[in-house]
């Protein structure tokens, strides 16, 4: 029978990074294409600059009691 995870609070921010980095790859945007920044949410953790291979991650955290929340800033070139 099927064994239900217990839900977490907040995931790793190792955890979250491998598998966000793993899905990028997957998808052929890794950090070797020049990848340098993944804003991400829905971890419920706060994280910033947070390096995993050449790449840093960022996540706002979530607004719920108990959870640390800031609103993420991210400067992009004007097109």
């Amino acid at each position: 029978m099927y064994k239900r995870r217990k839900p977490v609070k907040a995931y790793p921010r190792r955890g979250a990074a491998r598998r966000l980095l793993g899905y990028l790859k997957e998808m052929g945007h890794g950090g070797e294409t020049g990848v340098q920044n993944v804003y991400f949410g829905h971890t419920h953790r706060a994280v910033h600059d947070y390096g995993l291979d050449g790449v840093k991650f960022h996540n706002g955290g979530a607004p719920i009691h108990g959870v640390p929340f800031r609103i993420v800033q991210a400067d992009a070139p004007a097109s």
